[in-house]
Formats: structure tokens, sequence, C-alpha cells
């Protein structure tokens, strides 16, 4: 099962993956981090990617 990576240099903190998935994701230091990536199943992980304004959340 693929897990989302965040690139920190890609991320910009806007929060809209927390908001979509808060299981999942967490803004620290606004930036947003993994904080479960085993959670995917509470969640539509791939759409946080597809949402992401700059591209920094990939599946893996």
């Amino acid at each position: 099962m693929a897990t989302p990576v965040v690139d920190m240099e890609l991320c910009i903190g806007c929060g809209l993956c927390s908001e979509m998935c808060p299981k999942v994701y967490e803004l620290k230091d606004d930036k947003a981090w993994v904080i479960n990536g085993n959670a995917c199943d509470s969640c539509d992980c791939q759409a946080t990617v597809d949402s992401c304004p700059v591209q920094a959340i990939k599946m893996e």
C-alpha cells in the first residue's frame, strides 16, 4: 500500500491536506507533516495529492 510523502521544499503550509485527511496530515512549523501514513484507509489520500496547489504530496 502506498503512503503519502510531503516534499518540504515545495510545501507552502496551506493546510488543505490536513483539512481533508486529519488522521494522516498535521501542520507543524508552517509545513504539512505525515503523522500516520497508514491511515489513508480512513480518507482519500489520493485526493490530497490531486488537490495540493504546489504538488508537494506524492504517494510512494
